[in-house]
């Protein structure tokens, strides 16, 4: 019974990307890995049409550390997929926990060759821990596979802070008629 229960909840690494998953701290390392999916049938109605290991395939990212330690880096992770025709067409999903988890990025732009999306773990949907990077093959074959990568960057500068409501008389706006000359 256990051992069943074991292998149900390792069903997904085989139809995972390769490697199936990787860490990946405030300083690195640059994780990389190829889709391993056939494109048959195509995904032509995105996620909803998936089937893992055929037109579709998995990595599981695992951003350590906690937000904090991302905010004292100044850094984020961006994920990234790219292949080599602008005929093929990927989609890039991003899930948290779990496949089956809320969606926090998505990229699916038709007629380029890469698709990516960039995880901040300072913003409150996104944190840190495991997160599934989940590629569509909308209209791709095996012919022209997708390398997937996930690299630290500068987070940029924080937003500007809205200014200090201003004190005092709030202007009128009257019309004036001036006295007959």
């Amino acid at each position: 019974m256990l051992l069943c229960a074991f292998s149900a909840s390792l069903g997904w690494l085989s139809f995972a990307a390769s490697p199936s998953g990787g860490t990946i701290t405030p300083s690195g390392p640059t994780l990389t890995w190829t889709g391993t999916g056939n494109g048959v049938p195509p995904a032509a109605g995105g996620e909803s049409d998936c089937e893992q290991g055929a037109n579709c395939d998995a990595f599981k990212l695992t951003i350590s550390g906690t937000p904090a330690d991302w905010v004292a880096a100044g850094k984020q992770v961006k994920v990234r997929i790219v292949w080599l025709l602008n005929s093929s067409d990927y989609d890039l999903y991003v899930h948290k926990g779990s496949l089956d988890g809320p969606v926090i990025a998505s990229s699916g732009a038709g007629g380029t060759t890469f698709e990516e999306v960039t995880l901040n773990p300072n913003s409150s949907n996104i944190g840190t821990g495991d997160f599934f990077v989940n590629v569509v093959y909308f209209a791709a074959t095996q012919a022209d596979q997708y390398n997937g990568s996930a690299a630290v960057v500068a987070a940029g500068a924080p937003p500007i802070p809205a200014p200090t409501p201003a004190s005092g008389v709030a202007p009128r706006y009257q019309n004036h008629t001036p006295p007959a000359a």
